[in-house]
């Protein structure tokens, strides 16, 4: 299907890739506050200020977790265009990664296949949080440290023991602020992609398994 026929599609039946196309607009919206920030020099100055450069961290796995869930999110949405055929019944018309566990493990397994990149985007977001509190505590120990450099009673001295001070509790503050915040947006993207799954599960109808299953299938 061409680029144009997709998104004729999508125009005709809003629930044609919903699952992608949500996850998109949010990807944007993000993206544009993201180029605003850059353009005025707020995020350059905050990657600077950071001596830990934890902040540079926190914002590499924050992109490598959205771009996983795009794909997640393009993969449940393909799931769900699939089931929404009018032929289609069950588990018949599940992507190939997906019809081989439908088949060997039914709902239970499909389940666990589709909650394991739910459960790794909420892993990843409380690790965007904890590296900003790692980063609280790496700038207190700069601030402290340059506290135990004092060693005249100058207002040179004073000033230099000042500076080193804020530049620590800078780094305290932009590391849990980029944390934080990065946190949240990609708890928004897999929050998106756990309604998808739910929605997937939802047209699943549960799948006889064992004589039960044996029986319905020689009816």
């Amino acid at each position: 299907m061409s680029g144009t026929r997709w998104l004729r599609r999508a125009h005709q039946d809003p629930d044609v890739h919903a699952v992608f196309l949500r996850w998109l607009v949010a990807v944007t919206a993000m993206a544009g506050v993201l180029f605003v920030l850059w353009e005025q020099g707020l995020l350059a100055a905050l990657y600077v200020a950071d001596r830990s450069h934890l902040s540079v961290l926190i914002s590499a796995a924050f992109l490598v977790m959205t771009g996983y869930c795009g794909v997640q999110a393009f993969r449940v949405s393909q799931g769900l265009n699939a089931l929404m055929q009018p032929d289609a019944e069950g588990g018949d018309h599940l992507p190939t990664r997906w019809a081989g566990v439908w088949e060997r493990a039914g709902m239970d397994g499909l389940r666990a296949e589709l909650d394991g990149p739910v459960e790794a985007g909420w892993f990843a977001a409380d690790l965007l949080i904890k590296l900003g509190l790692l980063g609280t505590v790496v700038g207190f120990i700069l601030m402290l440290a340059s506290v135990g450099d004092i060693r005249g009673e100058g207002v040179e001295e004073l000033r230099a023991v000042l500076t080193r001070m804020s530049a620590g509790m800078r780094v305290a503050l932009y590391t849990t602020l980029t944390g934080l915040v990065t946190a949240m947006l990609l708890g928004l993207q897999v929050h998106l992609l756990e309604r998808g799954v739910v929605r997937l599960l939802a047209r699943l109808g549960p799948r006889p398994s064992g004589p039960g299953r044996e029986a319905a299938e020689e009816r």
